[in-house]
């Protein structure tokens, strides 16, 4: 750990490191106007945000609680009131919760009152506090559910006194500022639940101690400690002088003292974790017999798994064999036996895993880490109102309310509004009358000429076509793309319901719906006169998902009549991201309201109203004359099959056969997105097989996605749909007709550009495809680089 690191953390009201082990991160808490905001710090910035709780006291610290083996992430702190609180991280929702910790502590600290929390010696919680009175005292779990308080300590605190909780030596330690400006500290005889008072030397500053933290240097056996006093940062090691490391601004960037100090040498508790070796540890575990695989519940035990651990210049002699239970819902591990590796006739030294064995989070295969839920705190809190409009029609005779809204649609000429298509139509091939769009100023009238429905909605509207009761209104700019009206962002990879896996799918793999289970969000103004622009904003209500189908999604957010044209909405990627049209209420009593999903077929309906969807064409490359090159990805393999599927290559002909064509589509969009900052997809043509014969594919067939893989440099068809099905077509809307360039994610902030080239292929085989029109050449030199030339088409 560096200095800088230290410093942002003594700065921070909390911290721990990320369990992440591929990422060198640390979860530092802050109070900002009354909210607790965890935010995971990598590097020079931080990667994301998340609101914990909204009422912490200004100075309150927060002890961060992390055991990824038990999934235990809590968050305890003081809250406005002088009480301690406790929030649990929700993996399910992604959102953090308060839990009852608080009321059944029931514990009012001191107004000035710090807090630290840890997982004591038996991996019991313990939490401590200054009381009402300003004395040491604290909590600890006895047994589930029960808890013991400490205290009041015998101790002689400062009022405000950081405190730091840690277990050295299996003991649990209590550091404090004592009045007589030393940093003491008590040990926890767990025999006798007496505690010991002892002086940690060398630690008297003439400043008051703004925060510190202790360690044990393993090497030497004396305590490392580091302190934070009036904006310096300051190293005392065991009884020796104190060290100045330098000054700590405000946002905890470090100003090192010299530059010695810059490279200084860290040793730091976090999370009960102390950097005592440069060695890392590589620990692979190889699933002899996969459980899913392997028959049915019954073969399932008895699926031995080896747990192999490499440590660099460390001697290690022995392989130790488990059992996995997979049949309970925790899984368990029995220790069965070690072997010699002498035995096995392994040099470890010259010992390297083959790369295959590694878990996906081992071998780098997963996805960018885009797909995170929640809004960050950047994001302005209610400007979707701005997004949200009220319309006045007449259905049948009778006055009508309803709701639409705006989505930032990669389009030049248009804003894009949607809403219900019973807002817009009131009997087969009829439209509603006196359509108005309601504005703060006026009313803006629509005609049918403004508007597309669903052809289905508008041959027989009613609610046996539910999935279809959408519509949309086009508003033209006046100025153009200089002027865009912007609205809520989409993601298609929140309408696209998990692939099936067939009857050869493994049990209990089955995925799990992107939005199933969400807290979805339902807005828009009511029919009231008070609920209009210009009047009053528009309401928001929230519920669970309870159902995600293919085109319907069914939720518990409260809504009323009038609503109907309103979004469904979540946060997604940091933003505003609508997933469906509200459009009707319960179906059965109990189930929840109902509205239109965007799905793919959503998507393909709309942009093609728009005209920005590009069916069954082929991406080709700008080629040396007399040559052509386009991308070809052979799809004889299917997912059924199981096989890996083959990677595409430049085909070079003249102009030669063309067996890949694709569906390209917008696919996201954010909401403060530029046209060209749109993502697109590539979808294998339903119209084309791999022979190129042009049979149709059935309904049935696995959608199958184009797959840019940066960091492996090649490109495959899936049907497992993630951030990596996603590029950037640059400046194809706004130039339609000139070449483009497309960018691929290498992370969530980096993108580099495809690029093909013909250079491998053979001069002699180059010169036979003069021969025959229909005669290819396949090369693999498709690659990812910073260069930003337009030299794509689609034909």
């Amino acid at each position: 750990m560096s200095v800088q690191d230290l410093a942002r953390t003594l700065v921070a009201a909390g911290s721990i490191r990320s369990p992440d082990a591929d990422e060198e991160g640390i979860y530092l808490l802050n109070v900002s106007d009354s909210n607790l905001v965890e935010k995971l710090w990598v590097g020079d910035g931080a990667k994301s945000e998340l609101v914990i709780a909204s009422d912490a006291k200004a100075n309150t610290t927060a002890a961060y609680l992390l055991d990824a083996a038990q999934d235990i992430r809590l968050v305890v702190f003081i809250d406005q009131s002088h009480t301690v609180q406790c929030y649990a991280y929700n993996d399910e929702i992604e959102e953090w919760e308060k839990t009852g910790l608080g009321e059944k502590w029931n514990i009012t600290a001191h107004p000035q009152s710090k807090l630290s929390a840890t997982f004591g010696p038996k991996g019991d919680i313990v939490v401590c506090y200054q009381d009402t009175a300003g004395r040491l005292a604290g909590v600890m779990s006895v047994a589930e559910g029960e808890w013991k308080k400490l205290g009041p300590l015998k101790a002689d605190p400062v009022t405000g006194t950081p405190i730091c909780l840690d277990v050295i030596d299996d003991k649990l330690h209590l550091f404090y500022a004592s009045k007589d400006s030393s940093v003491r500290y008590l040990v926890l005889n767990s025999a006798t639940n007496d505690w010991q008072v002892n002086l940690l030397p060398n630690t008297k500053f003439e400043t008051p101690i703004d925060n510190f933290s202790v360690a044990k240097n393993p090497d030497t056996g004396f305590f490392q400690s580091y302190f934070l006093t009036a904006g310096s940062l300051w190293n005392v090691n065991g009884d020796k002088e104190k060290t100045r490391l330098g000054k700590v601004e405000r946002n905890g960037k470090l100003i090192p003292a010299d530059n010695a100090q810059a490279g200084w040498r860290v040793y730091w508790r976090g999370a009960r974790y102390v950097e005592a070796t440069p060695y890392r540890v590589r620990i692979c575990v190889l699933e002899l017999l996969e459980p899913s695989r392997a028959g049915g519940s019954n073969a399932c035990r008895g699926a031995p798994q080896v747990l192999l651990i490499v440590l660099p210049q460390v001697s290690l002699t022995f392989l130790h064999i488990y059992e996995t239970d997979w049949t309970s819902r925790r899984q368990t591990h029995q220790y069965l036996h070690k072997m010699s590796f002498d035995s096995l006739g392994i040099d470890l030294k010259d010992f390297n895993l083959p790369s295959q064995y590694f878990n996906q989070t081992q071998r780098g295969d997963g996805p960018p880490k885009t797909d995170r839920y929640g809004i960050d705190l950047k994001t302005p809190p209610r400007r979707w109102e701005d997004w949200i409009v009220k319309l006045e029609f007449e259905k049948l005779g009778q006055g009508k309310h309803g709701n639409g809204f705006f989505v930032n649609i990669p389009i030049n000429t248009f804003d894009v509004i949607f809403t219900a298509g019973h807002n817009l139509v009131d009997a087969p091939q009829h439209y509603c009358g006196n359509i108005r769009i309601i504005t703060p100023t006026g009313e803006i009238p629509v005609t049918p000429e403004m508007t597309r429905v669903h052809k289905r909605y508008f041959d027989e509207p009613d609610e046996m076509n539910a999935i279809y009761d959408y519509g949309i209104i086009l508003l033209r700019r006046p100025g153009g793309h200089r002027d865009p009206r912007r609205g809520f962002g989409f993601s298609l990879m929140l309408g696209l319901s998990p692939p099936l896996r067939g009857d050869a799918a493994p049990k209990g793999e089955e995925e799990k719906d992107m939005v199933q289970d969400r807290n979805l969000y339902v807005s828009g103004y009511r029919p009231v006169v008070q609920d209009s622009p210009g009047k009053g904003p528009p309401r928001r209500s929230d519920g669970k998902c309870v159902l995600a189908g293919t085109h319907q999604l069914i939720y518990k957010a409260k809504t009323e009549e009038g609503i109907s044209g309103g979004p469904v909405w979540l946060g997604f990627r940091g933003v505003e991201t609508v997933v469906a049209i509200h459009n009707y209420g319960k179906a059965t009593i109990g189930k929840g309201n109902r509205g239109s999903r965007l799905n793919l077929d959503f998507w393909r309906t709309v942009f093609g109203w728009l005209d920005i969807y590009y069916s069954d064409k082929s991406l080709h490359h700008k080629a040396t004359a007399p040559y052509s090159m386009h991308l070809h990805i052979p799809s004889d393999v299917t997912p059924a099959s199981r096989k890996a599927p083959a990677e595409g290559r430049v085909r070079v002909g003249q102009p030669g056969r063309i067996e890949s064509r694709f569906d390209v589509l917008p696919v996201s969009s954010q909401p403060g997105d530029r046209v060209r900052d749109a993502c697109w997809s590539f979808l294998l043509s339903e119209a084309r097989s791999s022979t190129g014969a042009g049979s149709a594919s059935t309904s049935s067939s696995p959608l199958r996605w184009v797959r840019w893989d940066v960091y492996k440099q090649r490109v495959q068809l899936t049907d497992r749909y993630d951030a990596r099905c996603e590029v950037m077509i640059i400046n194809l809307i706004l130039q339609p007709n000139k070449p483009f360039e497309i960018q691929a994610r290498l992370d969530q902030d980096t993108w580099l550009q495809v690029q093909m080239t013909m250079a491998l292929v053979d001069p002699g085989d180059l010169e036979l495809l003069a021969d025959d029109p229909q005669s290819v050449e396949d090369t693999s030199e498709i690659s990812f680089g910073v260069s930003a030339n337009k030299l794509f088409t689609f034909q």
